[in-house]
């Protein structure tokens, strides 16, 4: 559990920094830490999720977009 606080806390960090500087980043950093986010944040979630909600069938699918419903980002 302190584990993943303290990954989020520092991809906090690095988010801001990286938002602060986007200039000096290549697309494909820009990418990878899109994806180590989305990752942190469903770890996160998963372990917030409620105990009623557990059992669910839909409450641990995951949203997949095809490539063209991907939003444009445009720094």
């Amino acid at each position: 559990m302190a584990e993943l606080h303290a990954r989020g806390v520092e991809l906090v960090s690095t988010l801001r920094h990286t938002a602060d500087n986007i200039q000096h980043f290549e697309e494909a950093e820009v990418r990878m830490l899109l994806q180590k986010t989305a990752q942190v944040l469903s770890d996160l979630l998963a372990r917030d999720m409620p105990s009623s909600r557990m059992y669910e069938p839909t409450a641990r699918k995951s949203v997949h977009f095809s490539r063209m419903e991907r939003p444009t980002l445009t720094f």
